[in-house]
């Protein structure tokens, strides 16, 4: 990840108050925090999983109750 200078803005006592970021900064950590979430969901999923079923017999299931 690239390295990102920091600036914030602070009190009149120098207490760090928040974080400055840039537009492109700021898309690309929502960009990860997004691709994070969707690997920690892909992988509670996997471990959940009781049993996968075949894409073509899950069309033909879908068909023959009218859904497809």
């Amino acid at each position: 990840m690239k390295k990102v200078k920091s600036r914030y803005v602070i009190d009149e006592k120098g207490k760090k108050l928040s974080v400055i970021l840039s537009l492109l900064e700021y898309s690309k950590l929502l960009e990860t925090i997004e691709e994070l979430e969707d690997s920690l969901e892909l992988e509670k999923a996997e471990r959940e999983a009781i049993g996968f079923t075949d894409y073509m017999k899950f069309r033909e299931e879908l068909k023959t109750q009218g859904l497809l």
